[in-house]
């Protein structure tokens, strides 16, 4: 099965059909005339198949890892036994897949549960070397990564490096210019710009936190990590990186961080309004309508790997 998408140049055509097999049972060698050579194609039969509204009955194929309905001259066949059968899940939003992990155990996890795809909304770019042989190969899970986030000085997440750099884990240089980019002007965001491109993002992460008070919180101690950018610098960020073929995946915290992410035009919203707001959260409603759909993540809440599923299709 394959998703096609400007983003997802990094997932891959996924053949799954040895562990399917073993999964289903009933594997059984069938149609195949005297004399050929066994086929690596695969009719799946007797399942009942997700159509986006509901399971239907139905047989596909796998023809050299591609899933179609049109029958191959020669195939093995799994019977699915009237067994329920959908489409791979995707981890739309966590920041488990780096290097301090248990990567080989946290992959196994992964496609022990049918999560084939997952999304690092901010990472360090030199860990994705050492972690390339490990993923976005037909026998492991798919992954985008963002690389270094955008926010505003002293926000979050500067406090995750800093944590990490005391533990001895990592360097300094893993804060500023690895883990996040400090952009509090154009200017700035003009200076860091290339340095984050040219470390080959496959999407651009942004943080607003409360940006309805961002300049009572911009200079304040006691708001330390607890605010981002400026957002009236979301749109430029925007901007920049639907020019250079990326998309933007915004982090909020409030109703008007909500607002704020979509009049700027981002195309996926990570969290919700008041995720982790100890008061509730104050009405706020958009002006203007949103002008195409958006993507919007819930960090591990299976419905949004559903839904990011079927907004590709």
């Amino acid at each position: 099965m394959e998703i096609f998408d400007r983003e997802t140049k990094a997932l891959r055509r996924r053949a799954f059909l040895a562990d399917s097999a073993l999964a289903f049972g009933g594997f059984v060698l069938g149609t195949i005339a005297a004399g050929e050579p066994i086929s690596n194609n695969y009719e799946f039969m007797n399942g009942k198949w997700f159509d986006g509204q509901g399971f239907r009955d139905n047989t596909f194929y796998s023809v050299g890892g591609t899933l179609t309905g049109k029958k191959p001259r020669q195939f093995r066949s799994v019977d699915l036994s009237g067994k329920y059968v959908v489409p791979p899940f995707g981890e739309a939003h966590n920041h488990n897949v780096e290097t301090l992990n248990r990567v080989d155990a946290l992959i196994s996890r992964y496609l022990q549960h049918g999560i084939f795809y997952v999304k690092n909304p901010n990472n360090l770019a030199r860990d994705r070397p050492i972690l390339a042989p490990k993923i976005n190969h037909p026998h492991s899970i798919d992954v985008l990564f963002s690389n270094g986030g955008l926010t505003g000085s002293g926000g979050h997440p500067a406090e995750i490096p800093e944590r990490v750099i005391k533990r001895g884990l990592w360097k300094q240089s893993d804060a500023e210019g690895g883990f996040y980019y400090t952009v509090d002007t154009k200017a700035d965001l003009d200076e860091k710009w290339p340095a984050l491109i040219a470390t080959k993002p496959d999407f651009i992460k942004a943080y607003l936190l409360y940006s309805e008070q961002y300049s009572r919180r911009k200079s304040d101690p006691r708001f330390q990590y607890w605010r981002g950018l400026d957002p009236v610098l979301l749109p430029v960020i925007v901007k920049k990186a639907h020019a250079a073929g990326l998309r933007v995946s915004t982090h909020i915290e409030s109703a008007a961080d909500f607002h704020n992410a979509l009049i700027a035009g981002v195309d996926e919203i990570n969290h919700m309004p008041g995720f982790r707001f100890a008061a509730d959260v104050e009405p706020h409603s958009p002006s203007q309508p949103c002008a195409r759909q958006r993507f919007i993540s819930r960090r591990h809440d299976p419905r949004s790997a559903l839904s990011l599923f079927a907004a590709r299709h």
